[in-house]
């Protein structure tokens, strides 16, 4: 491979400009995790996420888990957690895509397991909820 170019592959498609996700590149494995999948609103940001697999170094891509499914609101903008442990591997919002709405921050792992903020918080220190 040519690394004086960037390589460019299709990893899989999205209804909106602004889904985004977060790459994860290891010695023999890259992921991404972010919103690929159809959420509750057609035509906005985000949707359902999904984890998505390499092994030879983002040419082909394979999706390996769904980590949302049938959410009210849209999950977007996950992010990688900086020198990251499980379970705080990823974090993300979610929101309604075309009006206000609440949103709820939220964080998992690539094993599927999904913690939530409490929403409103009392304490200095609150307990995440664990949703999946």
């Amino acid at each position: 491979m040519d690394r004086t170019e960037w390589q460019t592959s299709v990893v899989t498609t999205s209804d909106h400009n602004y889904d985004m996700g977060s790459l994860f590149i290891s010695e023999d494995l890259w992921k991404i995790v972010g919103p690929t999948e159809q959420g509750a609103q057609d035509w906005g940001v985000g949707g359902e996420l999904a984890v998505w697999q390499s092994e030879d170094q983002g040419a082909t891509w394979k999706k390996i888990k769904v980590l949302t499914e049938q959410s009210d609101l849209s999950h977007s903008y996950v992010r990688k957690a900086v020198n990251f442990k499980s379970p705080f591997c990823f974090f993300w919002a979610d929101g309604h895509s075309h009006q206000s709405s609440k949103s709820e921050l939220y964080f998992g792992n690539f094993n599927g397991d999904i913690w939530k903020m409490p929403y409103t918080m009392t304490e200095d220190f609150e307990k995440p909820i664990r949703i999946k």
